[in-house]
């Protein structure tokens, strides 16, 4: 199940269909669901949303409900997440110098060791140290793009709301508090309808949405705007994670580029006095 066959759902369900029971069942059999399955990636949470809707016993809470969830894929769909192409380009630039530090250290710096033992020239003590712990350098950045990666990855389905349980145990592990109290703030917010669901009253955000409904007020609107908003204020301080993330590999690639031609060059120097 997902988001756009949550959609469906709530249109076959709504005030402006007057569908019977027979009816109903029918259009929302597996071969009716199957068009709207192309184009997004699946989700518990739409899929629990749309039991809540289908299985609820009471019509009118049923219309309540499709008019309240009808609204969530389009607001779902607007965020913009994609950092295929800056991670594209840093896993090439990654591989190029995983390739050029690995030529060197196999074929280039024996030939130069040989030539400076040759003319009794003892190879600096840096050179030395880096020729022998080079690989280290590699590990650390092959690792640190796992946990970006990963990372990334995870943030995204948050940004889908893929499940109400995203961030539990080791999924969470490189997720701010932030991001967590965020997305659990939304999971109440989407939450609100469902029965026998945990006392969150304590939350502002569903005494607001309480209050909106023992006042009449339409409850539907209060509760597409409030979801809106929650998803906007937790895309964009993804966004700002991941660009830190993406900004700390950069600079350690960086850096240990530089500390390579910088023990690179040293032989070539040396040689070059000889000469």
């Amino acid at each position: 199940m997902n988001w756009n066959q949550l959609g469906y759902l709530c249109r076959l369900y709504s005030l402006a269909n007057d569908l019977n029971t027979t009816q109903q069942n029918q259009l929302r059999s597996a071969t009716h669901l199957k068009i709207y399955k192309a184009g997004q990636p699946e989700s518990q949470l739409a899929k629990k949303l749309a039991a809540q809707l289908v299985d609820n016993p009471n019509p009118s809470e049923q219309k309540q409900l499709s008019a309240c969830y009808s609204t969530l894929p389009k607001i779902i769909a607007s965020p913009s997440f994609d950092y295929k192409d800056k991670l594209s380009y840093l896993a090439a630039l990654f591989v190029i110098f995983i390739a050029i530090s690995t030529i060197y250290q196999v074929f280039v710096l024996p030939t130069f060791s040989e030539v400076l033992s040759s003319h009794n020239i003892n190879v600096a003590d840096s050179l030395m140290q880096y020729t022998q712990y080079w690989y280290v350098g590699i590990v650390v950045l092959a690792m640190l793009f796992a946990v970006v990666c990963f990372t990334i990855f995870k943030l995204r389905e948050a940004c889908n709301l893929a499940s109400p349980d995203l961030f539990l145990g080791i999924r969470g592990l490189f997720i701010p508090k932030q991001i967590k109290q965020q997305y659990a703030t939304l999971m109440a917010v989407l939450g609100f309808f469902e029965r026998g669901s945990k006392d969150r009253s304590a939350l502002p955000e569903i005494m607001h949405l309480e209050s909106c409904q023992l006042h009449g007020l339409a409850i539907s609107d209060e509760f597409a705007f409030l979801v809106e908003q929650k998803l906007r204020l937790l895309n964009d301080t993804i966004k700002v994670y991941i660009n830190k993330l993406i900004y700390l590999f950069t600079a350690i690639l960086v850096l240990i580029i530089c500390l390579f031609l910088q023990q690179a060059y040293k032989p070539i120097f040396m040689i070059g006095e000889i000469v």
